[in-house]
């Protein structure tokens, strides 16, 4: 009892009432996915609220004797039973969709995969996913379905929900601005990558502290060196995809961190304010470790370079060998640099080849996700 006031205190205090709202949307995932709903009674479901006169309306209900309902599943269930709404939408990361279900039976639920998973994954996920329950599960491909194997659902192959909303403004530019896009894998600043001296490409932080960094900064610091010294000798233009431009990331990664993390250890690369999207409409090659956007843009048919120098951990499933036309899962510096030259090299018509030879890896693309926006229209 005395969590659950301390956590109501952190919350924002709100007096609306949603009786008789009859939505017929109700967001859970803060549209992370900016689905265009447009002509919908939508309601974007902020968790930082407290709805005061709900929690009032589960006390009273939580003190009644026979109830058997936590104090937190009488407030949810009182503050869902207003909503009335038709479907509710929200992503597997957090659970509140699938408690949703529980607490509001009668509203239709619809989950989407929020991001990709690893093998690795497969036995915590199937423990943590166990009897979960929605109506519609959207998952980006087959193999996905052992990953949510324990929720009880109807699933379909949708890829990225996130991916096939997103509309490009400055589509199909002639002339790429960029050699390459770097996608930033960055989440916060070690202050053990840094030094005041930096000695060009050797940087001596790297070869005397890497044995006490972050396992992930060790790694990504040794592709960017590699990327580094290509970009160097032949000249190439980089840009880096900040991860701090991200939507989802804003005020929870540094930006200067960021910048100062990479400076360490490139020499030369360029920034932009733009989503990553339009800056690889922009670039001849994405260079991906373990992004989503890899696979996201390698589904809108843009050529990527997955290296993964990982693979103890976060090995791409859907890239059974060691290595292939574009993607590389080893340490030598020539093949990278090859894999790097041969794609740089590589018409459209060359490229859509490779793509049909390997369309098992591309994952679906839908469009302005015509696929969940039928399930909608027929539910509404």
């Amino acid at each position: 009892m005395i969590k659950n006031i301390l956590n109501i205190l952190k919350k924002n205090i709100s007096f609306k009432n949603f009786r008789n709202s009859n939505f017929d949307i109700v967001l859970f995932d803060r549209n992370y996915a900016g689905l265009n709903l447009k002509g919908l009674n939508t309601f974007v479901y902020n968790e930082n609220d407290i709805h005061l006169l709900y929690l009032f309306k589960s006390l009273i209900n939580y003190l009644k004797q026979k109830n058997e309902l936590s104090l937190k599943e009488n407030y949810f269930k009182s503050l869902y039973s207003d909503f009335n709404a038709k479907i509710a939408i929200g992503h597997d990361i957090e659970s509140r969709i699938f408690d949703f279900k529980i607490l509001s039976s009668k509203t239709k639920v619809i989950v989407y995969q929020h991001g990709f998973y690893w093998p690795i994954h497969q036995a915590r996920s199937a423990q943590r996913f166990k009897n979960f329950k929605s109506d519609f599960f959207l998952i980006f491909d087959k193999w996905h379905k052992k990953i949510f194997k324990g929720v009880k659902t109807k699933f379909i192959i949708s890829g990225s929900v996130k991916n096939n909303e997103i509309k490009i403004k400055n589509k199909k530019s002639k002339k790429k601005k960029y050699d390459i896009m770097y996608i930033s894998q960055f989440r916060y600043l070690d202050k053990i990558c840094l030094t005041e001296k930096k000695s060009g490409y050797e940087s001596f932080v790297y070869e005397n502290h890497a044995h006490a960094m972050k396992y992930s900064d060790t790694l990504e610091i040794f592709i960017l060196k590699i990327l580094n010294e290509y970009c160097k000798k032949n000249n190439k233009i980089l840009c880096v995809a900040l991860a701090s431009n991200r939507k989802e990331k804003k005020n929870k990664i540094n930006k200067e961190d960021e910048l100062k993390f990479y400076n360490q250890y490139l020499d030369r690369f360029k920034t932009e304010a733009n989503n990553s999207f339009e800056i690889a409409e922009k670039s001849n090659l994405s260079i991906c470790l373990s992004s989503n956007l890899g696979p996201e843009l390698l589904s809108r048919g843009k050529k990527v370079l997955f290296l993964n120098a990982n693979t103890l951990i976060s090995d791409w499933y859907f890239l059974k060998k060691e290595e292939g036309p574009f993607w590389y899962k080893g340490k030598n510096k020539e093949k990278i640099f090859k894999k790097i030259q041969f794609l740089l090299s590589c018409s459209s018509d060359k490229w859509n080849k490779i793509i049909k030879k390997n369309k098992n890896i591309k994952m679906y693309f839908d469009p302005n996700n015509n696929k969940l926006k039928k399930i909608i229209n027929r539910l509404i």
